[in-house]
């Protein structure tokens, strides 16, 4: 094969990975403006404003805890005001921290053999959404700085494995500059790493891997201090760990999750060792980046379940359980590939990896056989036992004779072996994202924007409502503030991270439900049934200009103006009685 013919083809792959990763980045659909964006995007509507919100407590008096994020959010709302820049910033981003794991790859088990199993992966990554337990994942549908934060630290685990100290630190930094968590947990994982590869050339791999995330943590250093030095902290945590999110800090509630986590370590370590005969370094040094994920990942559920330590639990270790998973995906395919396209390696490779790639496959069948995601125990005990019969058939093969016939065919089979695999590949691959992207509709909202009765509100608040009014709302409405462009009490979703503000949140909450003894989300509802007293009091504490009521429920507050109604809320005006 000459070398035209060589640059040629591994162009041809580095397309179809990169129209793959396109696919999977369009199929998490085009949504703006809702979910987690509501909260971080805010800086970057005042930053395009500074008008607006300016009488908003969370807005203006809370410290947030992903400053960088606004100034991204806000150069892409500048450039459309209808969210497509930010929605296409969400695929190009998926797009290019999946490409991450295909120049892993690359690595990990050859150019070659590096697009199957990449497709292989996408098959899979496809059906589990790259969710885990504690409601975390790699990638979501919408852009965020978790996303930022994860396309850091898949590009750390690329460098790392190619032995790139500096450039995995640099990634590492990157993707920490905009979540402060990742940054943290990814500065002790990679410690870790380096420490399991040995005392050779340990302090200038360290010295190159992590003083750039360091500067960067160097600069979150205030904020990190104030969440923990803060008298109030303890308090703060119970609110955040019981009441705000225990879908988070809660793993005891949704430990049964974490057994997927074990079946990707089984099938992980399957692949591990049958590429790390041949492609040995870059496997010892991508296992070493995953154990150091794992270490510091199980240390921290150990550490707020068996022994609790609530500051450990504030760490949410288990966070990026998703991307060790689907770093040990990608090395299940990788070992899966390997044996299939060059059966002579599943010779080499040690009887437990088969015993591991069954046990592991065997705990994805039980998890999820019974679920929606029939395909992806059909897709993972597929490749296995594939994987399982090529190289049983290989060993029998060997003890038939060494004849030339026998040579003859094994050069045949693997001749014939890479391109069969990848369009078997390419054919799962196509029918798992089939099926997400028949989905892409009802996961966007782009250009529609939010549903109707609420945009309409929201219209009337920015048209009709002064820049500096502040209303009263229902503390579950999590779009209000953001569309409507106008200061508020309090609501569920902005909730703040430095001790002393999560209680005047909880305070503020108290407050506008009149549930003094506030204790979970079902505790939301108490604002529905305000009456005129409750309304007079919070109208003349918190200087409301507006208050918004669900329909029908106003007629318990007569006396106030109806200003606006639209059949799901009015709003009242309430400056006359303040």
């Amino acid at each position: 094969m000459t070398d035209r013919l060589r640059t040629l083809i591994s162009a041809f792959e580095i397309a179809l990975a990169t129209v793959a990763s396109l696919c999977f980045g369009v199929s998490f659909g085009h949504t703006y403006g809702v979910d987690n964006q509501v909260v971080y995007l805010l800086g970057s509507l005042r930053l395009l404003d500074g008008s607006i919100l300016q009488r908003d407590w969370f807005a203006t008096q809370t410290t947030h805890y992903h400053p960088t994020f606004k100034y991204l959010g806000a150069a892409l709302i500048a450039l459309d005001r209808q969210g497509r820049a930010v929605a296409i910033a969400q695929t190009l981003t998926i797009t290019g921290g999946i490409l991450c794991v295909y120049a892993l790859l690359r690595a990990l088990c050859g150019a070659r053999r590096a697009l199957p199993a990449f497709l292989l992966l996408l098959a899979i990554a496809s059906i589990t959404r790259t969710s885990a337990p504690g409601s975390t994942y790699v990638f979501d549908w919408i852009l965020q700085p978790s996303t930022l934060g994860s396309v850091g630290l898949l590009g750390a685990a690329a460098f790392f494995a190619r032995g790139r100290w500096l450039a995995s630190g640099l990634c590492a930094a990157g993707g920490g500059l905009f979540h402060m968590n990742y940054l943290v947990l990814l500065i002790m994982a990679l410690g870790v790493a380096h420490l399991a590869l040995g005392r050779e050339g340990l302090v200038g791999r360290l010295l190159l891997q992590l003083v750039p995330p360091s500067l960067v943590l160097f600069l979150f250093l205030p904020m990190l201090l104030g969440a923990t030095s803060s008298p109030a902290a303890a308090e703060a945590q119970r609110i955040t760990f019981e009441i705000r999110s225990p879908h988070h800090y809660e793993p005891s509630t949704f430990e049964s999750g974490f057994q997927g986590s074990v079946a990707w370590m089984l099938l992980g370590g399957a692949g591990t060792l049958c590429i790390a005969t041949r492609y040995a370094p870059a496997a010892r040094r991508l296992a070493a980046f995953i154990g150091g994920l794992s270490l510091v990942i199980w240390a921290g559920i150990v550490m707020s379940t068996l022994v609790h330590v609530p500051k450990v639990t504030h760490l949410f270790t288990w966070r990026i359980g998703p991307h060790a998973n689907l770093l040990l995906q990608a090395v299940a395919c990788a070992g899966a590939v390997t044996v299939l396209t060059d059966p002579r390696s599943a010779r080499k490779a040690p009887t437990l990896a088969l015993m591991l790639a069954l046990g592991g496959a065997g705990v994805i069948g039980m998890l999820y056989g019974n679920r929606d995601a029939t395909a992806l125990p059909q897709v993972v005990l597929g490749a296995t036992v594939a994987a399982a019969v090529v190289a049983f058939a290989s060993d029998a093969m060997r003890t038939l004779g060494t004849g030339t016939w026998n040579a003859r065919l094994g050069r045949a089979l693997r001749q014939v072996a890479t391109p069969v695999l990848l369009l078997g590949a390419l054919a799962v691959f196509v029918s798992a994202t089939r099926e997400q992207l028949a989905k892409y509709e009802d996961r966007s909202n782009v250009p529609e924007g939010i549903r109707k009765h609420e945009a309409d509100l929201c219209q009337w608040m920015r048209e009709k409502s002064p820049k500096e009014a502040r209303f009263l709302t229902p503390p579950d409405l999590e779009t209000i503030r953001y569309w409507g462009q106008r200061a508020i009490v309090v609501d569920w979703k902005s909730n703040p991270g430095l001790p002393d503000e999560v209680l005047e949140w909880f305070r503020r909450l108290k407050d506008v439900t009149g549930r003094p003894k506030f204790s979970s989300r079902k505790d939301l509802a108490g604002y529905d049934d305000m009456d005129a007293a409750r309304l007079a009091k919070l109208s003349a504490q918190y200087d409301v200009d507006y208050a918004v009521i669900r329909a029908r429920k106003e007629r318990a507050l007569d006396g106030y103006p109806v200003v606006f109604s639209n059949g799901h809320y009015a709003v009242l005006d309430v400056r006359g009685k303040r």
